[in-house]
């Protein structure tokens, strides 16, 4: 085997090295989600748990918004009858005994409403008299990242570095491109583009920094 495949060779390794790392990289960092979504699999839905996750009614809305895990909290207690909403917004308990003294969060909204009087779902979420409430809303936030994070950077850095230097050092060492007939190292001037395109591609296997988990 020439000099030239060797050097290739260990460029690429290099660069499968550097996305081995990324990966366990991911794997680590995304470890308790994974593990939260696996054990939410064949169970109930906890509907604040999932409006913290959604983040709106709307679509592409961003997730963790407390204000609409607090809206769905409200929202579940009319549907259920202990609650009524008038026309300014304002939500008032009804006179029916709530039943939800097992579910820390609406037994937090009943307690508050109770306490304080009506309020509207800015009031929950601003003023200090619910803080009680928000406290307890805050620990059903489900445990996932809003974003991915920062793979596809690093990955299609990684792919320009390989094949470039990869060029410069063959070309240092006066090898030629492996496979090609013609053994003048001025090749590595034009090769090095397809290599990193084809490098560079591969940074599609990683999730958009933009994307939800």
């Amino acid at each position: 085997m020439s000099e030239g495949t060797w050097i290739a060779a260990g460029w690429l390794l290099a660069f499968a090295g550097f996305n081995g790392a990324l990966f366990v990289s991911y794997r680590k960092r995304t470890r308790s989600e994974r593990r939260f979504l696996k054990e939410g699999e064949g169970t109930d839905v906890d509907p604040i748990q999932a409006a913290w996750w959604l983040g709106a009614s709307w679509e592409n809305a961003p997730a963790q918004q407390e204000w609409y895990a607090a809206e769905v909290a409200v929202r579940l207690l009319i549907a259920a009858g202990d609650a009524k909403v008038d026309r300014d917004g304002r939500v008032t308990l009804t006179h029916r005994r709530s039943r939800w003294r097992a579910d820390p969060v609406r037994a937090a909204l009943v307690a508050g409403l109770r306490r304080h009087g009506s309020a509207t779902v800015f009031e929950l979420r601003t003023e200090p008299r619910f803080e009680r409430f928000r406290t307890v809303l805050e620990s059903r936030r489900a445990p996932l990242r809003e974003r991915f994070g920062r793979y596809r950077v690093p990955a299609v850095t990684a792919a320009f570095t390989v094949a470039f230097c990869m060029a410069i050092h063959a070309m240092g060492r006066r090898q030629g491109v492996p496979g090609l007939p013609d053994q003048d190292p001025g090749w590595w001037t034009i090769v090095w583009m397809p290599v990193w395109a084809v490098l560079a591609s591969l940074t599609a296997l990683w999730p958009p920094e933009s994307s939800r988990p």
